[in-house]
């Protein structure tokens, strides 16, 4: 990054971004500019969005106004306008430039990794974006990249990442799959993203903690971008080890000439219900918390996307008889009816916990993925949607003093087998309610839900 650049219409896309991803509210992020010295270039041409209001400013009127005011005439461009504004809610910054020198970048290195400390997102904005091997750290130029090493050093202290990466001299659909392909290799990340603009790439690699709130983010904060960031090239898998070899291919299931020894390895663990009285405990003596304190303290926000994500599975299983056992975090669908029919759940809410002006947009993840196996950690070798049907629930409420998710008379549920996805909507990977509702799914309030689920049942489709 480089301060003359700050505010171009490049960077207006990237904080939209940011903002959209940062839409699930309580999520830290640290900005690490990756700052190098300004050149000579000439970039101006590059604000006049700004002086087009009526094309640009419907993408995020707060940012655009933002934008405007801190980039007045008299004002030098610098990333410290925006550290100093609101603009970036919830936000640290790491401004230390990047040297080129090997043991300058060590110490760089060292103040990022300090920084990232209790970050759930980390951002990290270098001139030409991940490392190539004409420019290895100690070498001339060097600065404008991030290594693979940091990349690695950042995940490995539980934060997600947002990487900025230039494309470069080779088609972009097989170059966007190949940095996608490598950054799952490299970190191990159950789901990554790739976020195209005009001119630039953001790839994205998530901690499984933010998986939810990132696909709910992407699918409803980010359908406001439309046209300016596209979403693309990314899919959810199983975390797969770490390799320091370039990965080219998307990860494939094992040959069935190579069976899986479960004798090898560690076998998955059988979870049971807890009561939530069970104590935390040390040297063999109990504490005076329990799991109950644990849950009330992490799952207390049910507006928050993450917990309203699990809450709307538990009240599709509740209406559909299911609520019994413990929920499966890993499964390729959410629920499987006693019949045999398999479910999937998406939620989403017009408003949100944090302070927001507009109401959010409503808007679904429908990718089709490869299904995991959690006993064998196989993949499947076929992208597909897995369940048979999905249930869309929308927390519909737009009062914030009387919004609750546990009143179910706030709750709007669609019903649409997927079927009609893989026929309408073979590849696409998100859907706004509009779009739904295009599809003629089946509406219906909690009450009528269990009704509108197994008029999809196989029983009920094959009576004469």
């Amino acid at each position: 990054m480089k301060n003359q650049y700050f505010g171009d219409i490049n960077d207006y896309r990237k904080y939209g971004l940011l903002r959209a991803l940062q839409s699930g509210g309580a999520h830290r992020l640290l900005v690490a500019w990756m700052l190098t010295a300004d050149d000579r270039s000439t970039d101006g041409d590059f604000r006049l969005y700004l002086q087009q209001p009526k094309k640009w400013q419907q993408f995020d009127p707060e940012l655009y106004s933002g934008l405007s005011a801190l980039l007045q005439t008299d004002v030098k461009p610098q990333v410290s306008l925006i550290e100093s504004s609101s603009l970036l809610p919830d936000s640290s910054y790491y401004s230390e430039p990047v040297p080129d020198a090997r043991e300058d970048r060590d110490r760089w290195l060292q103040g990022l990794l300090r920084a990232a400390s209790g970050m759930d997102l980390v951002f990290l904005d270098p001139d030409n974006g991940i490392e190539v091997a004409s420019k290895p750290v100690g070498r001339k130029g060097s600065s404008k990249y991030i290594t693979w090493e940091e990349v690695n050093a950042v995940w490995d202290m539980g934060c997600s990442l947002l990487i900025y990466q230039h494309f470069r001299r080779e088609r972009r659909a097989p170059f966007i799959a190949r940095m996608i392909s490598e950054l799952q290799q490299r970190t191990g990340a159950a789901f990554t993203e790739a976020f195209r603009t005009p001119h630039v790439l953001f790839l994205l690699a998530t901690q499984p903690r933010h998986e939810t709130h990132f696909q709910e983010a992407i699918a409803g904060a980010l359908a406001r971008w439309e046209g300016q960031v596209e979403v693309t090239g990314g899919f959810a898998t199983t975390v797969v080890p770490r390799t320091t070899l370039t990965a080219t291919k998307e990860p494939t299931a094992r040959c069935p000439s190579q069976p899986l020894d479960l004798n090898k390895g560690y076998p998955a663990i059988s979870v049971e219900s807890r009561s939530g009285l069970e104590p935390f405990h040390m040297g063999g003596q109990p504490l005076t918390a329990n799991v109950l304190d644990f849950w009330r303290w992490s799952a207390s926000d049910l507006v928050s996307n993450a917990t309203r994500g699990i809450l709307a599975e538990y009240i599709v299983a509740h209406a559909l008889g299911l609520a019994t056992g413990v929920r499966a975090e890993w499964d390729a669908y959410d629920l499987v009816s006693k019949s045999g029919l398999k479910v999937e759940v998406k939620s989403s809410a017009y408003l949100q916990t944090w302070f927001h002006r507009e109401l959010s947009t409503i808007g679904f993840g429908i990718r089709p993925t490869f299904a995991w196996n959690a006993d064998t950690n196989e993949l499947a070798s076929e992208r597909r949607r897995q369940a048979d049907v999905y249930v869309f629930c929308v927390l519909a409420h737009k009062d914030k003093k009387s919004v609750d998710p546990l009143d179910l008379d706030q709750w709007v549920f669609y019903v649409l087998p997927t079927a009609v996805l893989d026929e309408r909507c073979p590849t696409q990977k998100h859907i706004s309610l509009l779009g739904l509702l295009r599809l003629n799914p089946e509406k219906t309030d909690f009450n009528g839900l269990a009704s509108a689920v197994s008029s999809f049942e196989p029983s009920s489709n094959t009576a004469g």
